[in-house]
């Protein structure tokens, strides 16, 4: 510790290194910063290096928001202007309105939150559009695209077509250039008279309607042009389409026709076989049937060696087998002949 001189003559007492700050009261934004310790915000004003110790605020939960909500722009017009988001369900839309929401929807992709087809139903059944309302809105969307889409390509052609239009032209006066140079040479140096100016000229008059026409076009009429041109290709893809689906829908119909008459084919053909094999077996039971006794039958029967050919004889009514009788002037009868026995055996029987 050291004394040192006043400015009025007395002493005061002081570090003698260095010199006290002054007190001072704490700042505004020191207060704002720690309303509840003033100490803390004077030692920090006086710059003793220490710092209050900052109390950490948390954060609130972000409320979900709905899907209404999310359909509208982030802006700092929003915060100003709060919209009320509730709905009321008298309430009624005309197609301006409806149109405008469904593109605010549709925007919101641009903006980075994009919207499913779901989460935008979902979206006109909470303001009460309907379905097929929605399904409209979202078709003139899809038109409004696609013309916005070819006016963009037809503009783009007819910038390119322009600027070869141009080169063209360029391209035909540095060749008018030569070559009308080149015939002021030859003139100058055969001598005998002008006569250069003369093609130049008339060359130079073509020259000049090349560039009227080249830099006074229509612009409109190109590009309705254009988009004609355009419009007509799309339509002539889109036919292309429907020939191709057409076609397909013919070659699928084919295949199920071939198909549908492939088991038809199947059918007949196993009907017909059933239908033959009833009748060989029909026929089969006919002739393991009992045939006549006939000496036809007879004979086939012998040569055969069957048991089973001829028909068994019904005994008359009052007859019996024949039998041998003694008896004055009786010939001598032939030996019992068992019925129903076959021929052949009946004959070696009797050989």
């Amino acid at each position: 510790m050291a004394w040192r001189r006043s400015a009025a003559g007395g002493r005061t007492r002081g570090a003698s290194s260095s010199r006290r700050a002054p007190r001072c009261r704490p700042s505004m934004l020191t207060a704002r910063r720690y309303p509840e310790n003033p100490r803390s915000g004077r030692r920090a004003a006086r710059g003793s290096g220490r710092r209050a110790p900052r109390e950490r605020v948390r954060r609130r939960p972000r409320e979900p928001r709905s899907l209404l909500q999310r359909t509208q722009r982030r802006g700092p017009s929003a915060d100003r202007f709060p919209v009320s988001t509730s709905v009321a369900s008298s309430s009624e839309y005309g197609d301006d309105e409806i149109r405008a929401i469904l593109r605010r929807a549709l925007q919101q992709e641009r903006d980075g939150v994009g919207l499913t087809h779901e989460e935008l139903e979902e979206v006109a059944a909470e303001v009460g559009i309907a379905p097929e309302d929605l399904a409209d809105a979202a078709r003139a969307v899809a038109a409004e695209r696609a013309q916005r889409k070819d006016l963009e390509e037809a503009e783009a052609r007819v910038a390119a077509k322009t600027r070869k239009r141009r080169r063209g032209w360029w391209r035909h006066v540095a060749t008018w250039g030569v070559v009308s140079g080149g015939l002021a040479l030859l003139d100058w140096v055969m001598g005998g008279g002008w006569w250069a100016h003369f093609p130049a000229i008339g060359w130079g008059i073509f020259v000049g309607l090349h560039g009227v026409r080249t830099f006074f076009r229509d612009r409109e009429e190109d590009l309705q042009r254009e988009l004609i041109r355009l419009r007509k290709k799309r339509e002539r893809a889109a036919r292309k389409r429907a020939r191709e689906r057409d076609r397909q829908s013919r070659k699928g119909a084919m295949s199920r026709a071939e198909e549908a008459f492939e088991d038809a084919i199947e059918r007949g053909i196993t009907l017909l076989l059933e239908k033959a094999a009833d009748s060989l077996d029909r026929a089969t039971r006919e002739v393991e049937q009992e045939r006549p006794d006939t000496a036809f039958n007879r004979y086939v029967d012998g040569k055969e060696g069957r048991k089973k050919g001829a028909k068994k004889k019904r005994a008359r009514r009052g007859t019996g087998p024949r039998a041998r009788v003694d008896g004055p002037g009786a010939e001598a009868a032939p030996e019992e002949v068992e019925v129903g026995e076959p021929a052949a055996r009946r004959r070696e029987r009797e050989a």
